[in-house]
């Protein structure tokens, strides 16, 4: 387990004082810079840093490491007033946890069964793809594995019981697929389900047969009935532990039941927040003395290299400055849109702007800027976001999908045919003018 978490965590630079240059895993892409040079003095990320510790000191970056490597450093966001820290990149929050353990263990055995055949390959997706709670999920998973523990698996590990028979009926040899087919309680289910027949004829041998048969014949029962194999093994479970109430209903009622009640609840929650994100498609004036700052950046991927895009408007629409820039290189999309705020936050503050709203189609910045929640990923630069917007007389943030940010977008994306930073007051580049004069014809107050 500890080479997995080694594996997958990166060091973030603040005070640049604990991590190593060259042993340490920092810099996206590069698991290590090492081996460090002989007669080379430079050890922690501080060494590196300028005197006061606030930025990058260039003649070490460059005499040390290639051009393309010190330009990814430089893009780097450093605090003197924040320790470096630990990010796990199995998680959005960046802290490890047991459950983010186990999905990383999970994802290793899914890559140790990428060889797996095709049917196989086809059954796993129909698993985790299925509209059924995750202990469902889970389940199955053990079950195909033989993870369970059933009277067979316990007498095989040699534990001491009381029965070597099968829970309900009393046949000898209790396991997989004596609970969930071949037991007369199972069958009686299976036959109230008019799927008897279907899976006799396909003479299962395995559970995974049994999948495969509901697969190939009956795929829109699929969700059914994985709650129905789980419902066996629950009530297996029950009268295994003496818990089994006589007047309990049927497993198939209880599967239908819960399985209905699952997709109503789930429907329900996906349209809520369908429908919160919908009634921000479009772009709306601030209100009286507020400025609105629309951000935006544009991430290549292969290269790491952000457009950056601003434009700042008053409450009549009417543009107060715009921006664009390129960033030789930015981590993910989330560092870049970062960054956009950032470089708009440091225009809005050299411009006294008091009364603003920064806005952005990155919903999961947006809401952790708004609640305080800490992006472990860009920790340094999302608290120095933080501390900037004390600056103002009051500081909102808003999030608009594409359609109502498309100024902005489109200043990020002509921002990357430019090296040098564009800032344009009271307009906007030409590329763009048509779009802001729409937004302010089809806005609101």
């Amino acid at each position: 387990m500890w080479i997995g978490y080694v594996l997958v965590c990166i060091r973030l630079v603040g005070d640049g004082r604990i991590v190593n240059v060259w042993e340490d895993f920092w810099l996206a892409n590069h698991r290590r810079l090492g081996p460090k040079p002989d007669s080379c003095e430079v050890v922690y990320v501080r060494d590196l840093l300028n005197d006061v510790g606030d930025a990058w000191n260039r003649d070490p970056l460059f005499s040390l490491f290639p051009h393309d490597v010190a330009n990814k450093i430089l893009c780097c966001f450093v605090s003197q007033s924040s320790p470096d820290t630990i990010y796990w990149l199995n998680s959005s929050h960046g802290q490890f946890s047991c459950k983010t353990a186990y999905f990383l263990a999970l994802d290793t055995l899914l890559e140790v069964e990428l060889n797996d055949t095709e049917d196989r390959m086809k059954l796993w997706h129909a698993v985790w793809k299925a509209n059924v709670p995750n202990k469902i999920k889970l389940f199955i998973w053990r079950a195909l594995h033989n993870y369970v523990p059933t009277v067979e698996n316990m007498r095989i590990r040699r534990l001491n019981l009381s029965s070597f028979f099968c829970t309900h009926c009393g046949e000898l040899g209790e396991d997989v697929m004596h609970i969930l087919y071949r037991c007369s309680v199972a069958k009686e289910v299976w036959v109230r389900c008019s799927l008897d027949r279907l899976l006799e004829e396909g003479n299962p041998d395995t559970l995974e047969d049994l999948c495969h048969v509901i697969l190939e014949k009956i795929p829109s029962s699929w969700e059914l009935f994985l709650m129905i194999l789980w419902g066996l093994w629950t009530r297996r479970n029950e009268r295994f532990h003496g818990q089994l109430d006589g007047r309990a209903q049927e497993v198939d009622v209880v599967a239908k039941h819960l399985l209905l009640e699952y997709q109503v609840a789930n429907k329900k929650e996906l349209a809520t927040i369908s429908n919160e994100i919908k009634e921000r498609g479009s772009w709306v004036k601030p209100q009286l003395q507020q400025v609105k700052l629309n951000t935006d950046a544009s991430w290549q991927k292969e290269t790491g290299r952000a457009g950056l895009g601003f434009v700042a408007r008053n409450h009549n629409g009417e543009v107060l400055l715009s921006g664009a820039r390129v960033e030789c290189y930015a981590a993910s999309p989330l560092e870049a849109e970062a960054k956009a705020i950032m470089w708009a936050m440091t225009h809005a503050l050299s411009k006294n702007f008091q009364n603003v709203v920064f806005e952005s189609d990155s919903l999961c910045l947006v809401n952790a800027l708004r609640y305080r929640s800490v992006l472990r990923q860009i920790t340094c630069l999302f608290s120095q976001i933080l501390v900037s917007s004390e600056a103002f007389s009051t500081c909102n943030w808003s999030f608009v999908k594409r359609e109502g940010n498309m100024v902005a977008h489109s200043i990020a994306t002509w921002g990357l045919g430019h090296s040098e930073e564009i800032v344009l007051d009271g307009r906007v580049p030409d590329c763009t003018f048509f779009r802001a004069t729409n937004d302010v014809l089809l806005s609101h107050v």
